[in-house]
């Protein structure tokens, strides 16, 4: 594996780390679970881009999570998570700045959401990750 690539999982990797983090802070509240999610978006779209990298693809410096996992060309990976990653793909902004009129179309995340999108990040991260192995 590339040390490119290395340095890559292990940027997601404290994306993920975190994520997880922020989920068990006791003062935690909708803006922290907000936050959550949007850690889990970067952890995402950096493993993705380790398999660009390690592909030897052009490494696009975008956050566009679909288009990312479509330039992985993991065909069984982008089908069986598509619709997950689309609906992660809408917190990368919002988390960013509260005063953006986008803001009021995005629903507030309650722990237990932000519990669950952990938890499938985490999934779908160990899949990315082991398909780089």
């Amino acid at each position: 594996m590339k040390a490119l690539t290395i340095k890559w999982i292990q940027f997601a990797e404290s994306d993920l780390q975190t994520a997880e983090y922020l989920l068990d802070n006791p003062k935690a509240n909708q803006w922290t679970f907000l936050q959550v999610v949007w850690h889990c978006h970067q952890s995402i779209e950096k493993i993705l881009k380790a398999i660009i990298v390690n592909k030897e693809k052009e490494l696009l410096y975008i956050h566009d999570l679909p288009k990312l996992l479509k330039l992985t060309e993991i065909d069984d990976l982008v089908d069986k998570n598509k619709d997950w990653v689309f609906s992660l793909n809408k917190y990368y902004i919002a988390p960013r700045y509260p005063d953006l009129p986008l803001r009021q179309n995005y629903p507030l995340i309650n722990k237990q959401k932000a519990k669950d999108t952990v938890k499938s990040t985490r999934e779908l991260f160990i899949c990315l990750k082991e398909y780089l192995k």
